[in-house]
């Protein structure tokens, strides 16, 4: 019985940091409409945009990365199409279903 508690332990684990994540980031813009930081953005220049999408796919581009060295290292055998949905899921508890 406790095997199976600990088998989804890192998922609830996962799922409980998401919510509480979403709420702090929740309080924190409770204070704007939705109308400002459409218009704080705005104010932003294109170049700081596309810097801003550059860091986060290359932060993803690491962090999928780390997980298939990871897979490599285990030995564990997963086909390509599993460990690429768990990856786009951006949750390394989704692996743990698999």
């Amino acid at each position: 019985m406790y095997k199976k508690i600990w088998r989804f332990a890192p998922i609830i684990l996962s799922l409980s940091l998401f919510i509480l994540a979403v709420w702090a980031i929740s309080q924190e813009f409770k204070h704007y409409t939705f109308a400002q930081l459409l218009a704080s953005l705005d104010h932003l220049t294109t170049s700081r945009k596309l810097e801003a999408i550059f860091w986060m796919a290359l932060g993803y581009l690491s962090m999928t990365g780390y997980d298939r060295l990871g897979f490599y290292y285990s030995g564990s055998r997963i086909c390509a199409a599993h460990l690429n949905l768990c990856l786009l899921s951006c949750s390394g508890s989704a692996m743990y279903l698999l």
